[in-house]
């Protein structure tokens, strides 16, 4: 089994090992040296999220490569954004609905497919060279509106859905965690037309999942009766 990898990337409480920015420093210079320049990076809205960017984006430039940092999206948005070619891999700083104290790095291969068992073992491999990390740089900022941050994930969303305003007339209540989809999901909704009603749309770098999210269908159940 990896050492570092999980099912899921690399997990754990920032800033101990193996979630801090050592390893996030260690991390980008192999993705660098396994896939090239440039790399894309999506995060949520932990309070850890920039750290490890910085570290990241301080490895890739000792692995030669350029960080495209889309901001605060999902996930699957950076799949979306490697499926249109926007980098050669991506890195993807979240723990899902871990706790605010937890973060994550999961990689993306080309395509924005996940890796292949060869590709984590030479990233593995490449993890466990001895590293001197300097001071942290600044990732090059996709700076903007949403819709210039995540355009082909937003597109490839809407691409799958019936054109129009279908949803107009509809009311929905939406959980965003306070997480990566804060800005996105009710972006697409109110692009379809329906009035959005949400929770967990103000996010301050310790709140993600609290009392709201996959663990506390509460907050949107009251919502619903509410509204």
């Amino acid at each position: 089994m990896s050492a570092h990898f999980g099912t899921d990337g690399i997990r754990g409480r920032y800033p101990d090992p193996p979630m801090d920015c050592a390893t996030a420093w260690r991390l980008g210079r192999a993705v660098a040296r396994s896939f090239g320049s440039p790399v894309a990076v999506v995060r949520d809205t932990r309070e850890s999220g920039p750290a490890l960017l910085g570290a990241l984006a301080a490895g890739l430039a000792a692995g030669e490569a350029a960080c495209l940092d889309h901001g605060v999206l999902p996930t699957p948005a950076l799949s979306a954004i490697l499926a249109e070619g926007a980098g050669v891999a991506g890195v993807a700083i979240t723990a899902s609905h871990n706790p605010w104290q937890d973060n994550g790095l999961k990689v993306l291969g080309p395509g924005g497919e996940k890796l292949s068992p060869l590709e984590e073992r030479e990233l593995e491999r490449l993890l466990s060279e001895p590293c001197r990390p300097g001071a942290p740089l600044p990732a090059v900022g996709l700076e903007g509106s949403l819709e210039e941050r995540g355009g082909p994930y937003l597109e490839a969303l809407l691409a799958r859905l019936p054109p129009g305003r279908w949803l107009e007339g509809v009311t929905l209540a939406l959980d965003c965690a306070n997480g990566a989809a804060w800005q996105s999901a009710p972006f697409i909704l109110e692009r379809l037309g329906a009035r959005v009603l949400a929770v967990g749309v103000r996010p301050d770098g310790r709140n993600i999942n609290r009392g709201v999210g996959a663990l506390h269908p509460e907050a949107l159940a009251a919502l619903v009766r509410r509204e």
